[in-house]
């Protein structure tokens, strides 16, 4: 799974369970676009995951 694929998933599992924690995300982020800053932020996290999830199985 690409960083962008898991970046999208992230953000929608963490929509469908952030209101069983008492967490309502903000309106402007809500929805994932892939070209704002939190967009960025979020694919680049997801990035860096990968790298570590890859020197792990090494």
């Amino acid at each position: 799974m690409n960083a962008i694929k898991l970046a999208i998933l992230f953000h929608e599992l963490y929509e469908k369970h952030a209101p069983e924690f008492g967490y309502e995300t903000k309106d402007e982020t809500k929805v994932f676009k892939a070209h704002t800053p939190n967009g960025k932020l979020m694919i680049k996290v997801c990035r860096d995951i990968q790298k570590h999830v890859k020197i792990e199985k090494i």
